[in-house]
């Protein structure tokens, strides 16, 4: 039955249909780059803008860890090479912009077209490497919370919206959830051998934790006058947000709840939410140009070894 399933979705009419939704993703994720660009307003973005330079380069920095970091680990599961770092840039612009897992939908497509891979493999190295992300991203979350609680710094929380507070202890629950899942019945729920696993896992983990120390780091060449502490309460906050799933446009999101917590910031509110705002309206931009850079490319199939 496999087999005669993965025959069906190789004739050409199946292929078509695969490349036409393709083109409807990304002119999807164009839409909604354009309209928030637009709501977000030229004038505001620019008087927004930080005018540290370590902002900036923190900012790039972050762009480039994630889709570096499946580069590396598709590598060793696909065969891939730095070549395909287009597609994984594109891969997070959808799953930031669209909605979440909208981004493993299009590497699968895009996968399926170039690299000539069996679809059950495919499918089951997508969900394995997305499934050690999560566990790593929940790991570092829980970290953060205890932390944040064990340290005190919970009195920051005190006025802040209780829906919002709310959202926190849903999210919470939820990385419990899944990191009890894979602990309990990984063998059923992974493909990829233990070994293999643990290499991902270590490097979702890693990117974790370079990407939270340049994010602290882009904060403070903001608002240096803000003590480490209380930006250790965005981080986690932010944490939690990412792992609730099927989050719309994640960007957004998290701009609003920069400027929801930015009360409980000792520094001008108008200057928090303004950079939040920035923060942002640069993601917004930096998708913008990364999508456009990458549809000049031409993606051409090459040959991998099918298991």
């Amino acid at each position: 039955m496999g087999n005669a399933f993965a025959r069906h979705l190789n004739t050409a009419r199946v292929r078509r249909v695969l490349n036409v939704a393709q083109k409807a993703m990304g002119v999807a994720a164009v839409g909604f780059l354009s309209f928030k660009l637009y709501h977000i307003g030229w004038a505001e973005l620019l008087a927004a803008l930080p005018r540290a330079p370590e902002f900036y380069f923190a900012f790039a920095v972050i762009y480039i860890t994630t889709p570096l970091a499946e580069v590396f680990i598709y590598s060793g599961l696909w065969d891939v090479g730095l070549g395909a770092l287009p597609t994984f840039l594109r891969k997070r612009i959808y799953n930031e912009v669209v909605i979440d897992y909208s981004g493993e939908a299009y590497l699968y497509l895009w996968a399926k077209r170039t690299l000539g891979i069996a679809d059950g493999r495919l499918l089951s190295t997508i969900k394995d490497v997305n499934l050690l992300s999560g566990v790593a991203s929940n790991a570092v979350t829980l970290a953060l919370v205890i932390g944040f609680a064990a340290g005190g710094y919970s009195i920051l929380l005190e006025g802040v919206d209780p829906a919002l507070l709310r959202a926190i202890v849903i999210a919470s629950g939820f990385a419990i959830a899944v990191m009890l899942a894979v602990m309990l019945f990984g063998r059923q729920l992974l493909g990829v051998a233990r070994g293999q696993a643990l290499g991902i896992g270590t490097v979702h983990l890693v990117r974790m934790i370079v990407v939270l120390a340049l994010q602290a780091v882009q904060w403070g060449s903001a608002l240096p006058d803000v003590p480490v502490t209380q930006w250790m309460m965005f981080l986690t906050a932010q944490m939690l947000l990412t792992r609730l799933p099927f989050i719309p446009n994640r960007d957004v999101m998290l701009m609003l709840l920069g400027v929801s917590l930015a009360p409980a910031i000792t520094a001008p509110t108008a200057h928090v939410a303004s950079m939040f705002v920035a923060a942002g309206a640069l993601s917004l931009l930096a998708h913008a140009a990364v999508f456009g850079a990458t549809a000049l490319i031409r993606e051409r199939p090459v040959e991998v070894q099918a298991a």
